[in-house]
């Protein structure tokens, strides 16, 4: 499937969570102080940037003390001279990880290939690891291949390095953030996974297990040339009839299993929630159904508010009907859709079937922001904890029920998670 890459980016934010999580309540705060002498610009942003930071987020020192921090601060001041926007960008994205927050990030204000160096790839994590997605159309017959290696760095030392410049809680939010990290040239020269004057990179591929492996360059590209160019992704032999679509949705499975799929915590404005929930519950008193699915894995958040009542519906009607609830989870489901995955989880008895959420159970959110004076950079921060389970202590919400992710299944349009509840595994 051709296309060009604008037109990509709304397949991106499903198949990879290039977008970062969902805010809640957004706004802008930020704080100055003159101390009479004129800073260089981007030292006046580090100043903005740390003691905004300092004063509105909700616990910055949560998990670096305050004297590792500002160490740390001081070790970029000192490398400011000379440094380029985009050293100074991950730069503070490095901070910004160190702080252990999802929630707390940046961007630029615009868009990203007007101040970066662009890489015409895209990579998905599977259980047999890294898998090409996107390429340039002459280089399609590698999708699908396996990713080795970037300039001779094996690529989970690469994951390693990358992790250090992203803001996340757990290892399956990393990965989701993993493809749009790697596929910047100036985010691997940060890294030292490539040299400072190079402006393509070499990967090491592999079509299978015990295949050969290959070489593939890939030349940067700057905003113009990205955005001209055609890129394609793997083609699925079938789409699955569960997969993401719209805001919300119903679907009759068979074999008794009625689907409701909630990819967006925000109301639809051409159907209301309540509708919605009128609807969902007249479709549940016609049919008999067994089997409630409930189906979070791509939703990254919003405002929580807005399901409740479809939950308390379905309570009623489990009540009523006896239908056993499963709510679908995965590297997608963060924020606001954990504290839904959770009231479902309790309210309704619902069994959690797919992989550990990209969000935190207890954690940090409900985000301000400010823009930095001389960069075009906008900072996410979080204003409040909350602590959706006393005494939890794991790095995210995990399934009671595990379903492997294979590049096989995604290929062949199987819809793992859906089948195993549906006994077809």
């Amino acid at each position: 499937m051709k296309q060009k890459l604008a037109a990509l980016l709304a397949v991106l934010a499903v198949l990879l969570a290039a977008c970062g999580p969902a805010a809640g309540n957004s706004g802008s705060s930020g704080s100055t102080q003159s101390s009479g002498v004129e800073k260089p610009p981007m030292e006046e942003d580090l100043d903005l940037f740390t003691s905004t930071l300092e004063e509105n987020h909700k616990n910055l020192y949560a998990n670096i003390s305050k004297e590792e921090f500002q160490a740390e601060v001081e070790q970029v001041r000192a490398e400011l001279p000379g440094m380029s926007e985009g050293q100074f960008y991950y730069s503070l994205r490095r901070l910004l990880s160190l702080v252990g927050d999802a929630h707390t990030s940046l961007g630029f204000t615009d868009s990203n290939y007007r101040h970066l160096t662009a890489l015409p790839f895209a990579v998905m994590y599977f259980e047999d690891g890294w898998h090409l997605m996107m390429l340039e159309e002459q280089n399609q017959q590698y999708l699908g291949y396996r990713l080795l290696a970037i300039d001779g760095t094996p690529i989970d030392e690469v994951y390693a390095k990358a992790k250090t410049i992203m803001s996340y809680e757990n290892e399956s939010w990393a990965r989701q953030q993993f493809s749009n990290t790697i596929n910047f040239l100036d985010a691997l020269k940060y890294l030292g996974i490539v040299g400072e004057d190079a402006d393509s990179i070499t990967l090491t591929i592999q079509k299978g297990e015990g295949s050969p492996e290959e070489t593939l360059p890939l030349k940067g590209m700057n905003e113009e040339e990205i955005f001209a160019a055609t890129i394609l992704q793997v083609e699925r032999r079938e789409t699955p009839a569960t997969a993401a679509r719209g805001y919300y949705r119903t679907l009759d499975l068979g074999d008794g299993a009625f689907f409701l799929q909630y990819n967006t915590c925000q109301e639809a404005e051409d159907l209301p929630m309540a509708e919605f929930v009128e609807l969902t519950s007249d479709a549940l008193c016609a049919g008999q159904y067994t089997k409630v699915i409930l189906d979070l894995r791509y939703n990254t958040g919003g405002d929580s508010r807005i399901f409740e009542p479809m939950i308390e519906k379905l309570g009623e009607l489990k009540e009523q009907q006896g239908f056993q609830v499963y709510v679908l989870i995965g590297r997608n489901t963060f924020s606001s859709a954990i504290i839904n995955s959770i009231q479902a989880q309790e309210a309704l008895d619902a069994v959690l079937v797919g992989e550990q959420t990209g969000g935190s159970v207890n954690g940090y959110g409900e985000l301000q922001s400010f823009q930095l004076k001389n960069t075009p950079v906008q900072v996410y921060y979080s204003t409040k904890y909350f602590e959706l389970i006393p005494g939890y202590e794991k790095d995210s919400l995990y399934p009671d029920q595990p379903v492997a992710q294979t590049y096989e299944d995604y290929v062949a349009g199987v819809d793992p998670e859906v089948q195993a509840i549906l006994g077809r595994q």
